[in-house]
């Protein structure tokens, strides 16, 4: 009866000693067969070769592998760069992520982050390298170190990378067309259509000869301004061409300029749109004495010998320009109109030409029971300042804004007297142009 466990210790120990012998020659056995070559190349079910990815950022790898073995995965991006293909970069994970495949041979899945795209790339393509390998131990030297046979194949990413900016097409002048007879006035409306975001820069000059002289041709300096393209693609200006018409003057024209601006970089700029527009010139006419005045000062002439030229109808083209050159006036307040506290006065020249500008205000003499003026008391004039302007290229000038004394008596509201005259080299003057408003409360 002692004996019976004993035996059956020893058929215990024994039945261990076979387990183990069995565990340690698996290796050895398998060591014999398939491992001591590379392992088949993984399954890749997940994405599909050609397909888009939902995500721009990660790509999900899905796959079926041995179970015995791991997948190392690699993705790179490539575009296309003067009709050929080139391999840009790598993602991160330095490239390569290894993928321990499930001992029960069911399915793999991991995440990669894409490599980064440039803007301006074309035919962005993704590729996808997946390469099993054995897993084994340093002391495993009977197990193959090589790799599958590569899986590759090539996904697209969501959408391709925004092209870099080039310059834009010209801009598009609607208004005013080629047809149109300007009116002479100070500004041009011009309207057009461009790309919505860009920038408009327009510019605008007067062309126009002499009849003295209609092969030699001015040019002047108008104006420029850049302008905003809106969302529906329009926008729309309103500039001076660089002064009025006058008699005497042939084939006068507006010419405009327009070009495109791209929004990120200002550099990047259209061919220029040109269009020229005819202008109205006024019917010519004999110059009144103020002209002729103005004219002989503004020449150096004496007045009767400008008149005396006029009427001879022999003139140079200097005494002609000076003839034809704008009187300076005063265009607002308008004469007899009634203002406020606070006087704006603005008007027209010769452009470029040094004004100056006198205000006065004339009190009226004070009024007695009856409404006759007092006897020992008369009118005043009270000098409110004198200024200095400069007319732009368009002709046009103004002050700055002049604060009237408060009206105390509306029965005696005060005139106001307003006058401009040109000045001249030497101290000369032109002719007065004087205009007179009344004052109110």
């Amino acid at each position: 009866m002692e004996r019976k466990p004993k035996m059956a210790g020893r058929l215990r120990a024994r039945g261990v000693a076979a387990l183990l012998a069995l565990v340690f020659a698996a290796p050895i056995a398998f060591a014999s067969s398939s491992d001591r070559n590379p392992p088949p190349p993984p399954v890749v079910t997940s994405p599909t070769p050609n397909s888009r990815l939902p995500d721009p950022k990660i790509v999900t790898i899905k796959g079926l592998g041995t179970s015995l073995g791991n997948v190392r995965l690699r993705v790179d991006v490539s575009h296309v760069s003067n009709g050929k293909r080139v391999d840009a970069r790598r993602g991160n994970n330095r490239g390569n992520l290894g993928v321990p495949v499930p001992s029960d041979g069911k399915e793999w899945k991991v995440d990669m982050e894409l490599p980064k795209m440039d803007r301006g790339w074309v035919d962005v393509r993704y590729t996808i390298t997946a390469q099993q390998y054995w897993n084994k131990e340093r002391s495993q030297h009977h197990i193959s170190d090589a790799g599958s046979t590569e899986v590759t194949f090539d996904v697209f990413p969501q959408a391709q990378p925004e092209p870099l900016p080039v310059a834009p097409p010209p801009p598009v002048i609607q208004t005013p067309t080629s047809g149109t007879l300007l009116k002479r006035e100070p500004n041009i409306h011009i309207t057009g259509t461009g790309t919505p975001g860009n920038r408009v820069h327009v510019a605008t000059r007067l062309f126009y000869a002499l009849e003295s002289n209609p092969g030699y041709e001015h040019k002047n300096n108008g104006s420029s301004t850049t302008v905003d393209v809106d969302k529906s693609g329009k926008w729309q200006v309103h500039l001076g061409y660089g002064g009025f018409t006058e008699p005497g003057y042939v084939n006068a024209r507006a010419r405009i300029v327009a070009k495109e601006i791209h929004r990120e970089k200002d550099s990047l700029v259209s061919h220029e749109t040109i269009r020229e527009v005819p202008v109205e010139v006024p019917a010519k006419r004999a110059p009144t004495q103020a002209e002729i005045r103005q004219a002989a000062i503004a020449s150096a002439m004496p007045a009767d010998k400008m008149a005396e030229i006029q009427r001879r109808e022999v003139m140079t083209s200097g005494v002609r320009e000076a003839l034809l050159r704008p009187m300076a006036r005063i265009t607002a307040p308008a004469d007899n109109s009634s203002v406020g506290e606070t006087l704006n006065v603005s008007g027209t020249a010769a452009p470029g030409s040094n004004l100056q500008v006198s205000v006065k205000r004339k009190l009226r003499p004070a009024s007695r029971a009856g409404g006759k003026p007092m006897p020992s008391r008369g009118g005043s004039a009270e000098d409110l300042g004198t200024f200095t302007a400069r007319a732009d290229s368009k002709g046009v000038w103004k002050i700055r804004p002049v604060t009237l004394p408060t009206v105390r008596d509306s029965a005696n509201a005060p005139a106001i007297e307003i006058t401009v005259v040109e000045l001249f080299a030497g101290g000369k003057q032109s002719t007065p142009h004087t205009v007179t408003v009344k004052q109110g409360r």
